[in-house]
């Protein structure tokens, strides 16, 4: 896993005295356990060394460490446990925005949070391991990147952009190493880790004001102090940049002097690095880095990008397909079910559906619209009867906010036998059942609900199952309701 908590010294951040310092996920009270922002009589007084073995060290910083963790659930699921030092926090306000925008964002390149505790000494953050290494370090390696790797990179950072922006986040510090492989094998399948220095944007035209970011990849208006959502834009042209030369689109003798060039000299591609380089790569870049913000390309506008016009794409398979056209709940127990599945797969078994989603996404927003549905039923040779799609959507959009953003797509491509299979039914089973009794019980269930940030109780659950008299589900009963069509 790249080290989400350190910052080298020549990549330290730009602030002055009204900036805003790096914050952290959703800090909670003593010694309790949680998945989201909520009161303190709703939390459960709970030691993380209950649930989580420590391992070794992945990366140190000015605020903490973040170690491997392994579920005493299932020791096969492992995940990066995020310490925090709570005599470094200042500002608990400021501490819960990170976890909050986690929270909304739903996007298969940003990283997960599963739940955060809290002891005596540290503030502990869950979250989802990714062991490959950052981005930065694979373009020093590698010196630069073809073009068509160069574009299947960038086509996710620009989704990642694109997403945010559709729900109101600037992120203000993209870099390379703020991106990181899922593992060594797919190192260009790659995970947004850092939120340190995102903030909420409102309609008003340039909201923000502090100045914040990383010297290098900081746009001009964030310099001066009155800036948009736009700079994130800036940040991507840097990032394109290097990936494509492997080297800075402007270097300075001091701090001061690059700072100036950022402000005041013009994007080249100078030298024999940019010989073999694409016209349209070139231009994509320009019209990124254009130092007049309103001129600037959107995330969306970028995606449309003539460069991008050969990208690949990937087929969706008629299972899927079926699965989504199938799907509908049919009990609350069953989504919590399917969402904790979701949350624990590894990569080999979601990458093929992550695919599938990125195709059907045509409009690389991080979630799927009625016609996107539409699309990806019509290619597969389906024919649904006029207004099936809009029953289809219905049933596909648990939340009933008129879209099916990805975590509800995973959970209803996984409701299929092609990837709910016994092994995975009694993994899944293993993670609620703590203790290996062969039955759930109420307090095991309470508990797993925190992990998927359930808005319901376990007593709420067991009543629709009918079992509030009996107070535990067996395995049977539990695969009979992650199964039930």
């Amino acid at each position: 896993m790249g080290n989400i908590c350190s910052k080298s010294p020549e990549e330290k951040q730009i602030q002055n005295t009204h900036s805003e310092s790096l914050s952290i996920p959703n800090i909670i009270p003593l010694r309790r356990r949680s998945s989201s922002i909520s009161s303190i009589s709703s939390q459960i007084i709970q030691n993380i060394r209950d649930y989580y073995k420590f391992g070794r060290l992945l990366g140190s910083g000015q605020f903490g460490k973040v170690r491997l963790g392994f579920s005493k659930r299932d020791p096969n699921f492992q995940v990066a446990i995020k310490s925090i030092d709570k005599k470094k926090v200042k500002n608990i306000e400021r501490l819960t925005m990170e976890i909050e925008m986690l929270r909304l964002l739903d996007h298969p390149n940003i990283i997960k949070v599963y739940e955060s505790f809290e002891d005596d000494k540290d503030y502990h953050i869950v979250m989802e391991l990714c062991t490959g290494r950052e981005l930065l370090e694979y373009v020093v390696e590698s010196g630069y990147f073809e073009e068509k790797h160069a574009q299947d990179i960038m086509k996710k950072i620009l989704s990642i952009v694109n997403h945010m922006h559709k729900n109101g986040i600037c992120h203000r510090d993209l870099k390379l190493e703020n991106f990181v492989g899922i593992n060594k094998e797919n190192e260009r399948d790659i995970k947004l880790v850092d939120f340190g220095l995102s903030r909420k944007f409102g309609k008003q035209k340039n909201s923000m004001s502090s100045i914040v970011g990383t010297p290098y990849y900081v746009a001009p208006e964030v310099l001066k102090g009155n800036y948009g959502e736009k700079c994130d834009l800036w940040s991507c042209g840097v990032i394109t940049y290097m990936l494509l030369s492997g080297k800075m689109p402007f270097y300075g003798w001091d701090r001061e002097d690059l700072l100036r060039q950022i402000c005041h000299s013009q994007v080249t591609f100078p030298d024999k690095s940019w010989a073999g380089v694409s016209d349209d790569a070139k231009d994509l870049i320009l019209k990124l880095m254009n130092k007049i913000p309103e001129c600037r390309l959107t995330a969306e506008e970028a995606l449309h990008h003539k460069w991008f016009n050969n990208y690949r794409k990937s087929s969706v398979s008629i299972e899927i397909i079926k699965s989504l056209k199938n799907f509908k709940l049919k009990n609350t127990f069953q989504k919590e079910a399917l969402t904790m599945i979701s949350k624990t797969l590894k990569y080999s078994q979601i990458k093929e559906l992550n695919d599938a989603f990125y195709s059907l996404d045509r409009q690389k927003v991080g979630f799927l619209t009625l016609a996107d549905i539409k699309n990806g039923i019509s290619i597969s040779g389906i024919n649904p009867v006029a207004g099936e799609v809009d029953v289809y959507l219905k049933n596909l959009d648990i939340n009933g906010d008129g879209i099916v953003n990805y975590s509800e797509f995973l959970i209803a491509a996984l409701n299929s036998k092609k990837f709910l299979d016994e092994e995975l039914i009694s993994k899944a089973f293993r993670h609620f059942d703590a203790k290996g009794t062969g039955k759930i019980t109420e307090q095991q269930l309470e508990e797993v609900l925190i992990f998927t940030n359930s808005e319901f109780t376990a007593q709420q659950i067991l009543n629709e199952l009918d079992l509030e008299k009996k107070g535990e589900i067996s395995y049977e009963e539990f695969k009979k309701f992650i199964l039930e069509q």
